[in-house]
Order: C-alpha cells, then structure tokens, then sequence
C-alpha cells in the first residue's frame, strides 16, 4: 500500500478532494441555490415531487465518490501509518467526520426513499 501511495500520492489525494468537493458542494448547493427557488412552488405535490427528484439525483451524484472517498481514504491511512502514525489525531478526527457524514447521507438516503414510495403511490402527507 505504502508503494501504491508513494508512486501515486498526488492522484490519490486529488481523487480523494475532488470526492469530498462534489460531496459537500452538491449539500451546499441544494441548500444555498436549490431549496430557496423550491419554497417558492406553491404547490405541494409538485413541490415534493421536485425536491425528490432533486435530491434522487444528487444522492446518486455523490454516492460514487463517497466510495472513492473511503478508498483513497483508506490507502492514505494505511501507507501513512494511520493510528500508528505521527498524525494520529488528524486521522481519528477525519474518522470522525467521515462517520458522522456518512450516517447522515445514509439516513437521508433512506428516509428518501421512504418518502418516493409514499409518493408515488400517492400518499403526499405521508412523503
């Protein structure tokens, strides 16, 4: 692994950036750019139905490069010395992150789906 990180670092950090760019950008996106335009469609069930297809589609924008992210994660760990390193503590608290984010983008992921079933077979207050 230490090999694979020394003769490709630069590609491996700059998958393992872009992945995070795309992730939290597209978040920020939505939320800054998207949702305010959405609050303007009076309209419930096309409100809802816009708003799952927007976020259907981000959801599966970034889930490719959350898998990047824990690959090219778990290379740099692992040729870095990870918990056994000298950033030690930079590690655990990109762990952190990374869990917290990733337990998130889970629940939403799941609760989405939820709400699409409930959707499509009409049930708008249950979505």
């Amino acid at each position: 692994m230490q090999d694979l990180f020394q003769n490709y670092a630069h590609l491996i950090v700059f998958i393992h950036v872009l992945g995070a760019i795309v992730w939290i950008g597209g978040m920020i996106a939505v939320r800054v750019a998207v949702h305010p335009v959405m609050q303007s469609i009076e309209d419930p069930g096309i409100k809802l139905g816009k708003t799952l297809q927007i976020t259907g589609r981000l959801f599966n924008l970034v889930m490719p490069f959350i898998v990047l992210i824990v690959v090219t994660g778990l290379i740099m760990a692992i040729a870095l010395g990870g918990h056994q390193g000298p950033d030690k503590a930079v590690f655990i608290f990109k762990e952190i992150i990374w869990t917290v984010m990733a337990l998130n983008y889970t629940y939403m992921y799941v609760k989405r789906i939820r709400a699409q079933r409930r959707f499509n077979a009409g049930d708008l207050a249950g979505a």
